[in-house]
């Protein structure tokens, strides 16, 4: 790896592996340890892998979104002023207050 390119990801990766490993350690089990760390290490790989395989089809999707930038736009700016409407209405609140409420018993399986 570029020294650019490490130096630039650095700022992320050392708070991340901290918390991992700071969590792997608290528990005391090598059971709970060892999917977190797998887990943060293959997150930290993965896009790069995806990238490097998908890289023609990528650079055709950047071509369909460039082609219609415009209608993108538009969809966004929508998507925006409709989120606004929301949140002067108070209708978000009530969105997220409900959000909230269905993922409050939710608990991530490691």
């Amino acid at each position: 790896m570029p020294a650019r390119a490490s130096g630039a990801a650095a700022w992320r990766v050392g708070p991340t592996l901290a918390a991992v490993l700071s969590m792997s350690a608290t528990t005391g089990t090598a059971e709970r340890g060892v999917p977190l760390a797998f887990g943060y290490r293959i997150g930290l790989r993965l896009p790069f892998l995806l990238v490097a395989l998908a890289f023609r089809r990528a650079l055709r999707v950047f071509g369909f979104t460039r082609r219609r930038a415009r209608t993108i736009m538009r969809i966004g700016g929508a998507m925006l002023i409709v989120v606004g409407i929301l949140l002067v209405t108070g209708v978000w609140m009530y969105f997220t207050g409900q959000l909230r409420y269905w993922v409050a018993g939710y608990q991530l399986p490691l």
